[in-house]
C-alpha cells in the first residue's frame, strides 16, 4: 500500500467516527436562549419544560438551600468555551441547618421525559463536556447514571461514572463506554447527580453526547469504498 492510499484510509476513518450521531436532543443546550433560569426552593420540586427535554430536581432531606439551573454563554462560565454557544450553569448552596452543617440533600439533572431507546448488546458512547466553578469544602463528584427500562417501563437496572472534577475552572471532556447486557432493555433515562460534601459548588455541562459506537462492518465499507475510489482516480 502505498502512501497515498494510507492518507485516504486515514481521512475515510476520521469521517465516519466524527460522525456518529446524536441520540440526545438538545445536548448542547442551544434550543433555550442564555439567561433562561430556573430557580427551585421546595425540596422535590421538579420542572419538565424550562430547558427543552431536560428535568431538574432535588434530592434527600433536609432540602438544599438554594438550587438553580440556567442557561449561559459557554464563554462566560468556563475557560476554553467557545464563546457565543450555550453550556448549561447548575447552583447549589447546601449550607445547613444550622448554618454551616452538611446536608445530605443534592441536585440532579436527567432526561427522564424524554427517554433514549436502545438495543441490547449495542455499544455506546457518552460523552460530554464539564467544568467545576466555586467549591466550598472538599472535592467535587459528577456521578452519571445510565438507568434502564424495559417495554413496559419498569425499572430493570443501571450502570453509572463518578469522575471528580478538577479545580482549575476549565471545562473538560469526559468519554465512557456502555454496552447494555440485559435483553429485555428497550429505554435508558441519562442522569447527571453532581454531589460534594461542600457547601457551595456550580459546574457547567455542554455537549453532552450518547451515540452508537460505529460497528466494524460499517468501518470495513467506508475503506471498500475509499479503495476503489482511489483505484479508479488511478486508472483515469
Amino acid at each position: 500500500m502505498n502512501k497515498s492510499t494510507s492518507i485516504v484510509l486515514s481521512l475515510v476513518c476520521i469521517g465516519i467516527s466524527s460522525h456518529a450521531q446524536n441520540l440526545l436532543s438538545n445536548g448542547s443546550f442551544e434550543a433555550n436562549p442564555i439567561g433562561l433560569q430556573v430557580p427551585y426552593g421546595p425540596p422535590g420540586a421538579v420542572d419538565t419544560t424550562s430547558i427543552t427535554d431536560w428535568r431538574f430536581f432535588t434530592v434527600g432531606s433536609p432540602p438544599i438551600t438554594l438550587f438553580r439551573a440556567w442557561v449561559v454563554d459557554a464563554s462566560d462560565f468556563g475557560a476554553g468555551g467557545t464563546p457565543g454557544s450555550h453550556a448549561l450553569r447548575l447552583d447549589v448552596v447546601n449550607d445547613g441547618i444550622p448554618y454551616g452543617t452538611p446536608v445530605n440533600a443534592d441536585y440532579a439533572l436527567d432526561r427522564d421525559s424524554v427517554r433514549v431507546p436502545v438495543t441490547f448488546g449495542t455499544a455506546y458512547t457518552l460523552s460530554y463536556d464539564a467544568v467545576l466553578y466555586g467549591l466550598t469544602g472538599g472535592a467535587f463528584s459528577f456521578t452519571t447514571t445510565l438507568a434502564e427500562y424495559n417495554s413496559s417501563g419498569t425499572f430493570i437496572g443501571q450502570s453509572g461514572f463518578s469522575p471528580t472534577l478538577p479545580t482549575d475552572a476549565l471545562f473538560h471532556g469526559y468519554s465512557f463506554s456502555w454496552t447494555p447486557l440485559n435483553p429485555t432493555v428497550t429505554e435508558i433515562n441519562l442522569a447527571f447527580r453532581p454531589t460534594s460534601p461542600g457547601f457551595l459548588n456550580a459546574v457547567g455541562l455542554d455537549n453532552v453526547s450518547f451515540s452508537v459506537v460505529p460497528e466494524p462492518s460499517t468501518l470495513a465499507l467506508g475503506l471498500v469504498g475509499a479503495l476503489d475510489l482511489f483505484a479508479n482516480r488511478r486508472r483515469a
